[in-house]
């Protein structure tokens, strides 16, 4: 089983959302530094030092301004940065372009390729900017974050203190011109994922009331197929988690250097513990282990963010101090998502051993359904050799019933909800009922009559089996006849060929045909009508 590998538990590790929590717990993790504007103490300070690649700061990973000096100037610093995320989305539409000027159209296999490749490229284009935009949008916002030094009287830009942000300072000035357009630009993402999402929300949330019918009828449906890798993760009714955890991404790493040096610990620790209250009351995530890990990773950063707080209250001085909290944030956070992760693996182990059982049980039953099938084919032959020319004669009216009457029934336009079709099922019951008695009981027949079928029962198959369309739910009121001989029988399927009954034929199907089901049972099913109803 997958949990006794390596590439088992890296494969759960990184699936059914997972990657997004840790993705995003750790890029807000190393941003808390700067945010805080405070020095975590070691060994801390050297796993966020090990994490820093998660920032993917692309001028600091080949320590640009060593390369030229211009490149450590901040409004390049931001041009670039934002500029490469760009180039990678162009390059991402320049290749699907290509793929489907190479594929063509015109034939089914075609546009099945062609909308394959736009579901990978529209995939590809969301990840780039699910991991880019907070980091790009954390570079973006420092060359608007200005400390005043009362000493001078001057403001300088506090990620380079050599720039002063005064109106008379042309690198200011040439800074906000690059900086203000492109954070606009970087900001609309969300807004575009929020206003993609909104528009198919009806596509997102069918509103069954099983979330299983739900996401099946979600992951069916090709209007959204580009769009899953903003949604596959989460519940129906959360279809617009990303968006909010993208801007609670943004704010923890990007907006709270805005606030006062004083006041940011207490807006780190308050949204922190926001997102524990989202987090657990939401449950945002379908899969059980996501959700455990998710709402850990919230603990993990609000306890980060208090002794953030504390740290810089200066409650500790000593060096032994330090080293302590140190080593107990590094421990928090690593206990914490491993912790979350076994919690996890277990849930879906103990998920495993279900599917498991039920493997077994389906096993099972296909054993006993062979065992019928012997059963069933010796008591069909008994009663075919009691009367060879009856059974024939049973045969042939059962496959002209069913060459007759192949219409797909249907509830009448009146029915507007699951309501009114209960209310007219009540209504005719006992008049249906009465009219099969009549029939099964003159052929010679044992009339068993059927329960009204509950509403809960209705509500599930219309989301299940029928695509949430009540009128294609047509077996509410239901009865039964069993025929112990062939001639009793036969009467039976004449009566129905030649009209000779107060009921109305809508679809007829043959099931004693071939042998019957694939474990010998047999009978004759049919939708009917009383001839002056529409039910």
């Amino acid at each position: 089983t997958w949990y006794t590998t390596p590439a088992g538990v890296v494969r759960f590790t990184f699936a059914n959302g997972r990657f997004k929590v840790l993705w995003t717990t750790f890029s807000i993790l190393t941003s808390i530094s700067w945010t805080m504007n405070i020095e975590f103490p070691y060994p801390f300070n050297q796993f966020l030092n090990f994490l820093a690649f998660i920032q993917l700061d692309f001028l600091d990973t080949i320590s640009a301004s060593c390369i030229n000096a211009s490149l450590g100037i901040y409004s390049n610093i931001v041009l670039i940065t934002s500029l490469i995320p760009l180039a990678l989305a162009a390059l991402i539409l320049l290749t699907y372009l290509v793929r489907v000027a190479v594929i063509g159209h015109g034939t089914p296999e075609k546009d099945a390729a062609r909308a394959e490749a736009s579901q990978q490229h529209a995939s590809a284009f969301l990840l780039l900017s699910y991991l880019v935009l907070p980091s790009v949008s954390m570079t973006q916002f420092r060359g608007l974050n200005c400390v005043e030094f009362e000493e001078s009287g001057h403001a300088y830009l506090r990620v380079d203190t050599s720039v002063w942000c005064d109106r008379g300072s042309d690198e200011y000035s040439t800074l906000l011109s690059v900086d203000v357009p492109l954070i606009i630009v970087y900001q609309a993402i969300p807004i575009g994922w929020a206003v993609l999402l909104f528009r198919a929300r009806r596509h997102l949330n069918p509103g069954y009331r099983s979330e299983i019918a739900s996401r099946r009828k979600r992951n069916r449906d090709p209007v959204l197929a580009p769009l899953r890798f903003l949604f596959d993760d989460y519940v129906c009714g959360r279809w617009a988690f990303d968006v909010f955890d993208m801007w609670r991404r943004i704010a923890l790493v990007g907006l709270i250097p805005f606030a006062p040096l004083a006041g940011r610990p207490i807006i780190g620790c308050g949204l922190a513990a926001l997102s524990v209250v989202i987090f657990q009351n939401a449950e945002p995530y379908h899969d059980a282990a996501t959700n455990t890990l998710a709402l850990a990773a919230q603990w993990q950063l609000c306890i980060t963010y208090f002794l953030a707080f504390a740290l810089s209250s200066g409650s500790f001085k000593t060096e032994r101090s330090l080293f302590t909290i140190g080593v107990s944030l590094l421990v928090v956070n690593l206990v914490i998502v491993a912790v979350a992760l076994v919690m996890g693996i277990a849930k879906n182990r103990e998920k495993e051993m279900t599917n498991d059982a039920i493997f077994n049980l389906r096993r099972q039953l296909a054993i006993e359904k062979s065992h019928d099938k012997v059963k069933f084919d010796a008591a069909w032959d008994g009663l075919a050799a009691a009367d060879p020319p009856a059974a024939a004669r049973v045969l042939a009216g059962a496959a002209e019933l069913a060459r007759r009457h192949t219409t797909t029934p249907v509830q009448g336009e009146h029915l507007k909800d699951v309501t009114t079709l209960m209310a007219e099922a009540a209504e005719v019951e006992h008049r249906f009922h009465a009219a099969t008695k009549k029939l099964i009981l003159e052929a010679g027949g044992e009339f068993m009559q059927g329960p009204l079928k509950k509403v809960e029962r209705v509500v599930e198959k219309t989301e299940n089996d029928y695509d949430n369309d009540h009128r294609r739910v047509v077996d509410i009121v239901r009865d039964s006849g069993v025929f112990k001989t062939m001639p009793s029988y036969l009467v039976a399927v004449e009566k129905l060929l030649n009209g000779d009954c107060d009921l109305e034929v809508v679809r007829f199907k043959d099931r004693l045909a071939g042998g019957g089901n694939g474990y010998g049972y047999r009978d004759l099913m049919m939708n009917i009508k009383l001839p002056d109803s529409d039910h």
